[in-house]
């Protein structure tokens, strides 16, 4: 009775249709199970019994799939906080890159951080899980590498990966996945003039005295030569190598 009317104080609730929390009883996750987040404190609670079962660990490996499936719902938030969004608790109170305590975190919202974690830490786990070979050490220091943080890993934009799902196209055009697929290299692929230019030269000229007397121009002339299979096959041309080079 004291658990209903401490409820009732909380929360401005019919006493009747009371839910079955003001009584102190949860409802069971028969029809829609678990969410990551009760499975990982569910396999806490209940480790310290198949540890000392008799037969050892019933399904090994329990606990660190749980804890990789809870931090695919981290995800760092517009107040900076990272948050579980599962039930929206609170897993840290504000998302700081390592050695860089003045580091901002408002450009960072909506940042997946859980999966990154996640993927940087289970990649190694798995592989090194699965090789029982002699060659597992590198996988192990890969895997000591990504839980110490090393001085030489920076949690930087550039040491981020993210996979990207593609969904299935309903034109009927054949290879449409692997169309699109190129499409996304495309735009996330680095292309340098060095990928397009075949010869560089360098030529001397007469310096240029312009007629309105300003200063004259330099004698030396460059010449860089495109290929036009490399524009074709990086999808670029000519007059956009150009504006770019006009930009520097």
């Amino acid at each position: 009775m004291d658990i209903f009317s401490n409820y009732l104080g909380k929360h401005s609730v019919d006493p009747v249709h009371a839910p079955s929390e003001a009584c102190g009883l949860v409802k069971s996750s028969v029809f829609c199970g678990l969410n990551p987040y009760e499975d990982f404190v569910h396999s806490i609670s209940t480790r310290e019994v198949i540890v000392r079962s008799s037969r050892g660990l019933t399904e090994p490996g329990t606990l660190f799939k749980n804890l990789m499936a809870t931090l695919r719902d981290a995800v760092v938030c517009y107040d900076g906080t990272v948050r579980n969004v599962c039930n929206n608790s609170i897993i840290q109170f504000e998302y700081r890159v390592k050695d860089d305590p003045e580091s901002l975190t408002g450009s960072l919202a909506g940042e997946p951080v859980g999966v990154l974690a996640a993927t940087a830490i289970s990649n190694p786990a798995y592989k090194a899980v699965l090789d029982s070979s002699l060659s597992t050490i590198s996988s192990w220091e890969l895997m000591k590498e990504v839980l110490l943080s090393k001085v030489s890993y920076q949690n930087t934009v550039n040491d981020r990966r993210v996979v990207l799902y593609l969904t299935d196209c309903l034109c009927g055009k054949r290879f449409c996945k692997e169309i699109a697929a190129f499409a996304v290299q495309d735009c996330l692929r680095k292309v340098t003039l060095r990928d397009f230019a075949t010869e560089f030269s360098i030529e001397y000229k007469k310096q240029i005295i312009p007629s309105d007397g300003s200063e004259a121009a330099s004698g030396l002339v460059g010449h860089i030569h495109l290929d036009k299979a490399r524009l074709k096959r990086g999808n670029k041309r000519t007059e956009e190598i150009i504006h770019m080079c006009r930009g520097f």
